[in-house]
């Protein structure tokens, strides 16, 4: 008689515990395809609210993949469109892919490798570029509390191409890092946004070898926006921006182009006629040949080029034996003309907002 009900009890467990598996993996499942629902909702809210209310995010399907424990997600067929005073701009993109979690708030990572499109006008200057990358990792945190929302990417054999007039830059490494806080408002001593930027082995359009060449071996810089984030880019809001005492802050400028070396920090903002007016200090190698650069590109004039050398030579300092001289000096701009101490180096075109 035990034994009996022993195998019978053992039987029972074996159900139960059969049951409780498929209640197990059908509530595993249900979770994973409501949580993939929560993931394209995500995504769609993310979108639609960095394009803003002028704005619009398609698709041609989002498919998240990944069960039972992860949700990768392939975004296809992308089309953004936004609105500025000049008119529509537009991204679009065949395919990025994305990981995100639907159960916890926070941030999204993703890959932006492959070719896009970008459409937009500078000014009264409409451009059309074809982008690809070859590699493009990212990560998005979106803003909560006083922390910002923080967008990073770092991109590797980064093409961009002009497709009217051909031009192209090609860079071997691109690191993008924009930030943003959602401050209803804000003062001329608040930071709203900002922005670092990394660019190595960068090769320019055709015609900047008539400048100090064609290879910028680097350029780097932080900026910070003082102030109420002027967006989208037009003259009231810029006016409004500069007469509350918006300004941008300038940290960590690194660039090396040809024979100039320089590095600094400093201030930009606008003047009455918003154009650029800035205060930098600067650290300066190679000042000679970049003169000798500027004229041979008809930049600067020789008259004006010997004037800016002698003050340059006599401003120059070696901080060690056979080392190369360093200039410590202010640039400035005032009027659209960029000044390099007391010498004025060359004039600016006119920005038309």
């Amino acid at each position: 008689m035990t034994e009996p009900k022993a195998s019978r009890l053992g039987a029972r467990v074996s159900s139960w515990l059969f049951v409780a598996f498929l209640v197990a993996v059908a509530g595993a499942t249900a979770s994973w395809f409501l949580g993939a629902d929560l993931v394209r909702e995500r995504i769609n809210t993310i979108a639609r609210a960095s394009v803003g209310s002028g704005g619009s995010f398609k698709t041609t399907g989002i498919t998240v993949t990944g069960f039972p424990f992860t949700f990768d997600t392939e975004i296809a067929g992308v089309r953004v469109t936004g609105r500025t005073p000049r008119g529509l701009w537009e991204w679009r993109a065949d395919r990025i892919t994305a990981r995100i979690s639907p159960w916890r708030a926070g941030g999204l990572t993703f890959d932006l490798a492959g070719s896009h499109k970008l459409r937009f006008r500078i000014g009264r200057q409409p451009l059309d570029l074809d982008i690809t990358a070859g590699q493009a990792p990212g990560t998005f945190t979106e803003a909560r509390d006083d922390a910002p929302s923080i967008f990073k990417v770092n991109i590797r054999k980064l093409v961009i191409r002009e497709s009217v007039t051909g031009q192209r830059i090609d860079a071997d490494s691109m690191s993008l890092q924009l930030f943003g806080y959602a401050r209803a408002k804000t003062t001329s001593t608040d930071f709203s946004a900002g922005l670092l930027l990394e660019l190595n082995g960068v090769t320019l359009p055709k015609g900047a070898e008539k400048l100090l060449g064609r290879k910028l071996q680097r350029f780097a810089a932080e900026i910070q926006v003082l102030g109420d984030l002027p967006l989208p880019l037009e003259r009231p809001r810029l006016t409004r921006w500069r007469n509350d005492g918006g300004v941008l802050e300038i940290k960590n400028l690194d660039l090396a182009w040809g024979p100039a070396k320089l590095s600094g920090n400093g201030t930009m903002g606008l003047d009455e006629s918003l154009q650029p007016e800035a205060s930098l200090t600067a650290r300066i190698t190679g000042h000679g040949k970049t003169v000798d650069a500027l004229v041979a590109a008809g930049v600067v004039r020789e008259r004006v080029a010997r004037g800016v050398k002698l003050v340059l030579d006599m401003m120059a300092r070696r901080e060690s034996p056979g080392s190369e001289a360093v200039i410590r000096l202010p640039l400035s701009i005032q009027n659209r003309v960029i000044y390099v101490g007391p010498a004025r180096l060359a004039r600016l075109p006119q920005i038309r907002w």
